[in-house]
Protein backbone atom coordinates (compact mmCIF):
# COMPACT_ATOMS: atom_id res chain seq x y z
CA UNK A 1 0.00 0.00 0.00
CA UNK A 2 2.68 2.52 0.95
CA UNK A 3 4.55 1.69 -2.26
CA UNK A 4 1.37 2.41 -4.25
CA UNK A 5 0.94 5.79 -2.50
CA UNK A 6 4.61 6.63 -3.05
CA UNK A 7 4.50 5.71 -6.75
CA UNK A 8 1.28 7.67 -7.31
CA UNK A 9 2.95 10.69 -5.73
CA UNK A 10 6.27 10.42 -7.56
CA UNK A 11 5.09 9.52 -11.08
CA UNK A 12 3.90 13.05 -12.04
CA UNK A 13 7.29 14.45 -11.05
CA UNK A 14 9.19 11.68 -12.82
CA UNK A 15 7.24 12.30 -16.02
CA UNK A 16 8.12 15.99 -15.99
CA UNK A 17 11.67 15.66 -14.67
CA UNK A 18 13.32 15.01 -18.08
CA UNK A 19 11.68 18.14 -19.50
CA UNK A 20 12.72 20.17 -16.49
CA UNK A 21 16.32 19.00 -16.79
CA UNK A 22 16.38 19.75 -20.53
CA UNK A 23 15.22 23.33 -20.05
CA UNK A 24 17.41 24.18 -17.06
CA UNK A 25 20.04 26.57 -18.32
CA UNK A 26 21.88 27.06 -15.07
CA UNK A 27 22.81 23.99 -13.04
CA UNK A 28 22.34 25.99 -9.83
CA UNK A 29 18.61 25.70 -10.46
CA UNK A 30 18.85 22.02 -9.53
CA UNK A 31 19.14 23.25 -5.94
CA UNK A 32 15.66 24.73 -6.39
CA UNK A 33 14.14 21.74 -8.17
CA UNK A 34 15.22 19.29 -5.45
CA UNK A 35 13.18 20.88 -2.60
CA UNK A 36 10.29 21.38 -5.04
CA UNK A 37 10.21 17.64 -5.81
CA UNK A 38 10.57 16.69 -2.15
CA UNK A 39 7.81 19.05 -0.95
CA UNK A 40 5.43 18.10 -3.76
CA UNK A 41 5.94 14.37 -3.15
CA UNK A 42 5.49 14.68 0.63
CA UNK A 43 2.34 16.75 0.13
CA UNK A 44 0.84 14.16 -2.22
CA UNK A 45 1.66 11.33 0.20
CA UNK A 46 0.11 13.22 3.12
CA UNK A 47 -3.10 13.74 1.15
CA UNK A 48 -3.38 10.07 0.18
CA UNK A 49 -2.44 8.27 3.40
CA UNK A 50 -5.84 8.73 5.16
CA UNK A 51 -7.59 7.32 2.09
CA UNK A 52 -5.58 4.10 2.18
CA UNK A 53 -5.05 3.62 5.92
CA UNK A 54 -8.14 3.98 8.10
CA UNK A 55 -5.94 4.32 11.21
CA UNK A 56 -4.90 7.79 10.01
CA UNK A 57 -8.43 8.90 9.12
CA UNK A 58 -9.33 11.04 12.14
CA UNK A 59 -12.52 12.50 10.66
CA UNK A 60 -14.70 9.71 9.33
CA UNK A 61 -16.62 11.39 6.55
CA UNK A 62 -17.43 10.81 2.93
CA UNK A 63 -14.65 13.19 1.89
CA UNK A 64 -10.93 13.25 2.66
CA UNK A 65 -11.18 15.79 5.50
CA UNK A 66 -8.20 14.36 7.35
CA UNK A 67 -5.96 14.41 4.28
CA UNK A 68 -6.89 18.01 3.48
CA UNK A 69 -6.39 19.14 7.08
CA UNK A 70 -3.01 17.39 7.21
CA UNK A 71 -2.20 19.05 3.87
CA UNK A 72 -3.04 22.47 5.33
CA UNK A 73 -0.92 21.77 8.42
CA UNK A 74 1.99 20.52 6.26
CA UNK A 75 1.67 23.58 4.01
CA UNK A 76 1.67 26.04 6.90
CA UNK A 77 4.62 24.27 8.54
CA UNK A 78 6.60 24.22 5.29
CA UNK A 79 5.69 27.84 4.56
CA UNK A 80 6.86 28.96 7.99
CA UNK A 81 10.13 27.02 7.65
CA UNK A 82 10.87 28.38 4.17
CA UNK A 83 9.46 31.89 4.68
CA UNK A 84 12.82 33.69 4.36
CA UNK A 85 13.74 31.74 1.23
CA UNK A 86 10.35 32.42 -0.37
CA UNK A 87 10.32 36.13 0.53
CA UNK A 88 11.25 37.62 -2.87
CA UNK A 89 8.57 35.54 -4.59
CA UNK A 90 5.92 35.38 -1.91
CA UNK A 91 2.63 35.08 -3.84
CA UNK A 92 0.51 34.18 -0.83
CA UNK A 93 -1.33 37.32 0.22
CA UNK A 94 -4.15 37.67 2.68
CA UNK A 95 -4.68 41.38 2.17
CA UNK A 96 -6.45 42.31 -1.04
CA UNK A 97 -5.84 45.52 -2.97
CA UNK A 98 -8.88 47.82 -2.61
CA UNK A 99 -9.14 48.22 -6.42
CA UNK A 100 -9.40 44.50 -7.04
CA UNK A 101 -11.41 43.51 -3.96
CA UNK A 102 -14.79 44.19 -5.57
CA UNK A 103 -13.84 42.26 -8.71
CA UNK A 104 -12.59 39.33 -6.62
CA UNK A 105 -15.73 39.21 -4.48
CA UNK A 106 -17.97 39.47 -7.55
CA UNK A 107 -16.12 36.74 -9.49
CA UNK A 108 -15.99 34.48 -6.44
CA UNK A 109 -19.71 34.98 -5.75
CA UNK A 110 -20.64 34.11 -9.33
CA UNK A 111 -18.54 30.93 -9.22
CA UNK A 112 -19.89 29.89 -5.81
CA UNK A 113 -23.50 30.51 -6.86
CA UNK A 114 -23.01 28.65 -10.12
CA UNK A 115 -21.49 25.67 -8.31
CA UNK A 116 -24.13 25.80 -5.59
CA UNK A 117 -27.10 25.89 -7.95
CA UNK A 118 -25.66 23.40 -10.41
CA UNK A 119 -25.36 20.99 -7.47
CA UNK A 120 -29.15 21.04 -7.08
CA UNK A 121 -29.60 20.47 -10.80
CA UNK A 122 -27.86 17.09 -10.59
CA UNK A 123 -29.73 13.84 -9.92
CA UNK A 124 -27.80 13.30 -6.66
CA UNK A 125 -29.37 13.83 -3.26
CA UNK A 126 -28.34 16.93 -1.36
CA UNK A 127 -25.39 16.26 0.95
CA UNK A 128 -24.24 19.16 3.11
CA UNK A 129 -20.89 17.47 3.87
CA UNK A 130 -19.90 17.31 0.20
CA UNK A 131 -21.03 20.89 -0.36
CA UNK A 132 -19.07 22.26 2.64
CA UNK A 133 -15.99 20.21 1.77
CA UNK A 134 -15.94 21.33 -1.86
CA UNK A 135 -16.50 24.98 -0.92
CA UNK A 136 -13.71 25.09 1.64
CA UNK A 137 -11.02 22.46 1.65
CA UNK A 138 -9.62 22.39 -1.90
CA UNK A 139 -8.99 26.12 -1.85
CA UNK A 140 -7.18 26.32 1.47
CA UNK A 141 -4.56 23.63 1.12
CA UNK A 142 -3.93 24.16 -2.60
CA UNK A 143 -3.45 27.92 -2.24
CA UNK A 144 -0.97 27.45 0.58
CA UNK A 145 0.93 24.67 -1.15
CA UNK A 146 0.87 25.65 -4.80
CA UNK A 147 0.75 29.44 -4.71
CA UNK A 148 2.51 30.00 -1.42
CA UNK A 149 5.31 27.44 -1.65
CA UNK A 150 5.74 25.61 -4.95
CA UNK A 151 5.19 28.61 -7.24
CA UNK A 152 7.55 30.68 -5.11
CA UNK A 153 10.22 27.97 -5.31
CA UNK A 154 10.02 27.93 -9.09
Amino acid sequence: MILKIFLESVVPVLLLLPLILIFIKDRDHVKIISPFILIFTCYQIILKIPLEYNEFDIINGKQNWTGKLLGIFFGLLTYSLLYRRLEPFNFLRFKQEPKTLLKTVLASSIMICTGFFSYFDSPRNFDIEILVFQLTMPGFDEEIMFRGILLALL
